[in-house]
């Protein structure tokens, strides 16, 4: 564990949408949100850099099923943006879920797009498909697809998984409470 001594400073502001006021049934949802923050290295005499990267994370749920993030960090000292990540995700009432993000880091020679989708086909059948690219080694880091049957208690899944390094099939089954999560909504 690396030795620090840091203090962090930073802002949040959370906008909030007010809603139902008519119907005598209010609600409250958070619609957008930006954080701004940085560190100061206490333990700056032995280094010459004191000041951490301003990290800015900002966000926006224009609906319940729809979110969008941005994230970057921007060097203290003048280098500009050294990091950016974009996510957006789209959920739908039944439980189908699409995302999609983009990653860059310039100090860690980083840009890679990941994409996620999972929906529900017919009956108690689901799909999911899961692909991490990287595009700075244009190569596919990671995938993976299954295909599941979900009972009441019990689940099976036919999966298969690929890396540059290997390619893994599995049939899986899974019991309520042991093993993995089944999912099941109320």
């Amino acid at each position: 564990v690396e030795d620090m001594n840091r203090v962090l400073y930073g802002v949040d502001n959370f906008f909030n949408l007010f809603d139902n006021y008519a119907t005598g049934d209010p609600s409250l949802d958070e619609y957008a949100f930006v954080k701004v923050s940085q560190y100061y290295d206490l333990r700056s005499e032995y280094s010459d850099v004191a000041f951490s990267d301003f990290f800015v994370r900002t966000g926006l749920t224009p609906t319940q099923s729809l979110l969008f993030e941005y994230q970057t960090d921007i060097d203290a000292y003048g280098e500009g943006f050294v990091a950016h990540s974009f996510q957006g995700t789209y959920y739908t009432k039944r439980g189908d879920y699409y995302s999609i993000d983009y990653s860059f880091n310039d100090d860690a020679s980083i840009e890679q797009i990941n994409g996620t989708i999972a929906t529900h086909l017919i009956g108690n059948w689901s799909a999911m498909l899961d692909v991490e690219h990287s595009i700075s080694h244009d190569e596919t880091n990671e995938a993976e697809v299954s295909l599941t049957y979900q009972a009441l208690c019990w689940s099976v899944s036919l999966e298969s998984s690929y890396t540059p390094e290997d390619t893994a099939f599995m049939l899986v089954f899974n019991l309520a409470n042991i093993g993995g999560e089944l999912g099941l909504g109320n």
